[in-house]
């Protein structure tokens, strides 16, 4: 990429239309298969007979099984993603929608780790706000999850477009970053829309539920709504009180690598990875009453594929967090403990005072 031209605008649009047509193609094909799978059913064609629409019973009538007919009147373009007269009940439709803001992975690759993260979060949440489950009113803390979605997308965009019109050394490194081919690209986007949608996935489970009435699950609920909104704090001030430090260091002129360690980063040294923790581990916790319900009331395949789906999304966003938290540990190795002079006593100092990630543990 160095050595000949950057991509031009008409390859980048290209791209954008090349992946379109796949994630059409495959949730147009999936919606199908699974309509004919489950009005075309053995099961379903032994249901009453109905005659076809403006066809009278009588002598020479032709009739149709009823299932047939309803798959005929069912299979329509407003079900590639929304069934049931609202959101799917199933994790498909989370991962349709986390994989349009991915999209963003055949402009520039970092989006699908940044700009496309934020918006499939807000995505999830605007799609569980507008199109419940089943297409009932979502109870009141079924709204709360899913503003808290709405609320942490929406936060993270906004704070990636800051920093990236602020910060000429985040640009540098978008565009260092940019030189995967397009079937890297297309593996990115489904790997992220896969994690975007688990990480989804508690919201959809308290969607799916009816509200709980014992006052114990309640409680539960709450706590965990309350953890996530903690974290949404905490990452959304840590991340503004260093970008400002930044800022503030890169007007004043000052060169070389800048050691912040006030605010929330004085305890901590990742702060807003931290944060990201808490949001999800309080998402997480918020749910599982309504999966426990759902498995010991309801159907416990269901509770299965989505707490399942939970537990996965927040394993894997707890280990991409304590990685970036390990990598950046050595950099700051790098830049301030083997530098010897005023940075070496300063980082000492702080790494004395404050814990990697989680106090007493990381």
């Amino acid at each position: 990429r160095e050595a000949g031209p950057p991509p031009s605008a008409e390859d980048g649009a290209m791209r954008l239309i090349t992946a379109l047509v796949l994630l059409a193609t495959t949730a147009s094909a999936s919606v199908v298969q699974a309509d004919l799978k489950r009005h075309l059913s053995p099961s379903a064609l032994h249901k009453p007979q109905m005659p076809l629409p403006g066809v009278a019973r009588g002598s020479g009538a032709v009739a149709v099984p009823s299932s047939k007919a309803r798959a005929l009147g069912r299979i329509s373009t407003n079900r590639v993603l929304f069934m049931r007269g609202g959101a799917t009940s199933s994790l498909s439709t989370l991962f349709y929608v986390a994989a349009v803001p991915c999209l963003l992975v055949f402009v520039r690759t970092l989006y699908v780790v940044s700009i496309a993260y934020g918006a499939s979060m807000c995505a999830i949440g605007l799609t569980l706000l507008l199109l419940p489950p089943g297409g009932r009113a979502l109870h009141e803390l079924a709204k709360v999850h899913a503003a808290l979605l709405v609320a942490y997308g929406l936060r993270l965009v906004a704070f990636l477009q800051w920093r990236s019109s602020t910060w000429t050394e985040w640009k540098a490194k978008m565009d260092a970053g940019d030189s995967a081919g397009v079937f890297k690209r297309a593996a990115l986007l489904y790997s992220c829309a896969i994690l975007y949608a688990a990480l989804g996935a508690p919201a959809l489970a308290m969607a799916q539920a009816p509200a709980l009435k014992s006052d114990a699950a309640r409680a539960a609920a709450v706590a965990g709504l309350g953890v996530a909104a903690l974290g949404l704090f905490v990452e959304t001030v840590a991340d503004q009180q260093k970008l400002s430090f930044k800022t503030a260091a890169r007007a004043r002129g000052t060169s070389g690598p800048t050691l912040y360690t006030g605010g929330f980063f004085r305890y901590c040294r990742h702060a807003n990875y931290l944060g990201e923790i808490l949001f999800y581990l309080g998402s997480y916790a918020a749910a599982v009453p309504a999966i426990v319900r759902e498995a010991v009331h309801g159907d416990w395949r269901q509770a299965a594929r989505v707490g399942g789906s939970a537990t996965l999304g927040l394993v894997g966003i707890v280990m991409i967090m304590v990685g970036a938290t390990k990598r950046l540990e050595g950099r700051y190795e790098e830049r301030y403990a083997k530098a010897g002079g005023a940075s070496r006593a300063e980082y000492d100092a702080w790494l004395a005072r404050s814990c990697a990630l989680v106090p007493g543990v990381f």
